[in-house]
């Protein structure tokens, strides 16, 4: 059964219950920014530590920095960004390519390594035909959903039932959602899709397809609603995926509404922000809206939907955190003179806190419930604009070294080489160093810096003192770059041929790791 509720409905309660106290904040300040740190400041004790992935609109660079503002890795491609980038659980960079400049245009996505290797590079895009835009998410399963369109022609829009006089002579684009698996270095099959033109009513002309009365079916998508002459009839422009439901959240802006699609039966099944799109009454609360996605479990509000609402038309803009199972925002932010009008987003933090990219001014802001700011980051190399922002939360005691280093019986002055391998115990990307290692010796690594997903192999070279008889110990620390408290030690011994001695002397047991490593090793 269809479930009516004020401003949405749905035939789900998505049912997880906000742990925040709903609060409103107030506007606040005279600025842009009212009552804030100096841009690129950092506050431990009001922040929360993590990484900020970011691309540049009019860039070919995707940045991952800290919350100092260091710059981690900058990833290059050939491409503009199309629009979106995210960074997978093995620390790979997944990132829409952009093939024109239509609005919103992309036409495929990459997906980059560590190091900047491009290891996919998958496109769809057909000019006047299809193409992805805006928006993808990466899959558990380690497909991806991505937007897509779908151009119809002028006679089909009419057979469809859209008024002639608000379609243009060479057709528009109705929305699709694919969800594509990589299959090889440049391929990919389409295992699901959704199409809008398979959900649509409309009550113009009962000699056309999908006639019927639009506000008995709220399930279906008035052809009519948006009488512009965008190309883009529905002109989404974000899309998230919950796992435990199954379910895909999409942002469509010409309609001012979030819409929930079973991705199981295909249905949409839940819309909110403006009820007058399916005749229903209530008052329009979005206003050309973007970055709609579900608060993470266990985050203060938990299964609530926040979206950055841009307010055009209503002269405000304001992130706000909706309730979907009584259809009502529970917490909002604003403030005076805060109106972007294009693109912006905002994350949930795990404390409680928001995370803000304001896309007009390429600067990225942290809010706590009541309001207050208390971080603030300009984006490097912006030149305009930023889409919107992946944050990713470290996790603690991430760093697991394994193996040992040990050459015995070694040749002074000569090489050696040895391996060993750090491991993520985590379950977002680590970003690691090698802080310390022996003086002793000259040292090389094959990288002393990076990003691991689950595992990596170091391999190492060490030209030997010229010493002879003599023994040397010591140890490589490998620290998470977030957190310094976060670290492993790879132990090492290595010993020179001993001289041949003409007695017998006492065997002395000696343990080739120091004491005071394993103690740390084992107790810290």
């Amino acid at each position: 059964m269809l479930i009516r509720n004020g401003f949405a409905i749905g035939i789900i309660l998505l049912y997880i219950i906000s742990t925040v106290t709903p609060i409103i904040a107030e506007k606040q300040g005279t600025g842009a920014f009212p009552n804030v740190p100096a841009l690129n400041t950092y506050e431990n004790s009001a922040t929360e530590p993590g990484l900020i992935l970011y691309t540049p609109m009019l860039s070919t660079n995707t940045y991952l920095v800290n919350r100092d503002g260091t710059v981690l890795t900058n990833w290059q491609s050939n491409y503009f960004p199309g629009l979106s980038a995210y960074l997978l659980p093995n620390g790979n960079l997944l990132r829409p390519k952009r093939l024109n400049f239509e609005p919103g245009a992309s036409g495929g996505i990459q997906e980059f390594s560590p190091d900047g290797t491009l290891i996919w590079d998958y496109t769809y895009y057909s000019y006047g035909e299809y193409m992805t835009h805006h928006d993808v998410k990466p899959l558990p399963n380690g497909n991806v959903l991505a937007l897509s369109h779908i151009s119809l022609s002028y006679s089909e829009l009419v057979t469809f039932g859209r008024n002639p006089s608000n379609v243009l002579p060479g057709g528009m684009k109705l929305e699709k959602i694919l969800e594509i698996k990589p299959t090889g270095p440049t391929s990919g099959d389409i295992v699901w899709e959704w199409c809008s033109a398979d959900h649509l009513i409309q009550d113009f002309d009962p000699t056309k397809l999908n006639y019927g009365v639009v506000g008995d079916h709220p399930e279906l998508i008035d052809i009519n609603y948006y009488d512009g002459l965008d190309e883009d009839l529905f002109h989404c422009n974000s899309i998230d995926y919950n796992q435990e439901l199954d379910k895909i959240l999409i942002s469509c802006r010409n309609f001012n509404e979030l819409w929930i699609i079973n991705h199981s039966t295909g249905d949409l099944i839940y819309r909110w922000g403006n009820p007058e799109t399916y005749r229903a009454d209530g008052e329009q609360e979005l206003f050309w809206q973007h970055d709609a996605t579900w608060i993470k479990p266990d985050y203060p509000g938990a299964g609530h939907l926040l979206v950055f609402n841009n307010g055009v038309g209503r002269g405000f803009s304001s992130v706000d955190e909706i309730d979907t199972s009584v259809g009502t925002i529970v917490w909002s932010y604003t403030h005076q003179n805060f109106l972007s009008a294009m693109y912006c987003g905002a994350a949930r933090l795990q404390s409680g806190n928001t995370l803000i990219c304001d896309s007009d001014y390429g600067t990225f802001f942290e809010v706590t419930p009541d309001g207050t700011t208390v971080w603030q980051y300009q984006a490097q190399d912006y030149n305009g604009k930023v889409f919107k922002i992946d944050y990713i939360l470290p996790n603690e005691n991430q760093v697991d070294c394994i193996g040992s280093l040990s050459w015995n019986d070694i040749e002074p002055n000569s090489t050696v080489t040895g391996s060993f391998i750090i491991r993520n115990k985590g379950q977002t990307p680590l970003v690691w160093n090698i802080s310390e290692y022996p003086e002793w010796g000259t040292w090389g690594f094959s990288a002393s810096g990076g990003i691991v997903g689950e595992e990596v192999n170091i391999t190492v070279t060490v030209v030997v003192p010229t010493q002879e008889d003599a023994e040397f110990e010591g140890f490589i620390k490998v620290i998470s770059h977030d957190n310094q408290e976060d670290y492993d030690i790879v132990p090492i011994y290595l010993q020179t041929p001993l001289k041949i001695q003409s007695e017998p002397s006492t065997v002395v047991i000696k343990s080739h790791i120091p004491y005071f490593i394993l103690r740390n090793k084992i107790c810290r």
